[in-house]
């Protein structure tokens, strides 16, 4: 009887801890890790299992009870999520479940805006739409204009072009 209760105590012992929920958050165009990042799992407003991945995307989370999540990635500016939120089911009993999350990285776009005769056009308003986002630069008095923080997904070299995907 004793080893019985003693089989059920460590069953129990190890279903009351949780289970772990390892990650991998990945660059979408290069598929190198992204370290530094923050993995969170959320049930509903509350965040209750915080991690941070490693210098090769990987995140570990222990100790998850079952129950449904959803996951949110927080990194610096420099990405954009190719979805905006991903759900998981972590069950009862599993020795572990894997996620993965892949964000896009931003473009810069720098140049200069010419007139017909080849002359530099000073404060030139420069627009990059992307339905339905858009970004809009000014050039400097006759020098360069910029936009950051657009995602490359979505950009197209050809005006009114929407790639599939871009929201």
């Amino acid at each position: 009887m004793s080893k019985f209760l003693y089989i059920v105590s460590v069953v129990l012992a190890a279903w009351a801890r949780g289970q772990a929920v390892e990650g991998t958050l990945i660059n979408s165009f290069t598929k190198v890790g992204i370290g530094g990042a923050k993995v969170v799992l959320q049930q509903g407003q509350t965040s209750p299992y915080p991690a941070t991945t490693d210098a090769t995307g990987r995140s570990l989370i222990e100790n998850v009870r079952d129950g449904a999540y959803s996951v949110r990635y927080e990194v610096d500016a420099n990405f954009f999520p190719t979805r905006r939120s991903m759900s998981i089911q972590v069950p009862a009993g599993a020795a572990s479940v894997r996620i993965e999350g892949r964000l896009v990285p931003l473009a810069r776009i720098s140049g200069r805006v010419i007139d017909p005769r080849g002359q530099v056009v000073a404060d030139a308003v420069v627009e990059l739409t992307t339905l339905p986002s858009f970004w809009t630069a000014r050039t400097d008095p006759g020098i360069t204009e910029s936009m950051t923080n657009c995602p490359l997904s979505c950009l197209s070299p050809y005006p009114h072009t929407r790639y599939a995907g871009c929201s």
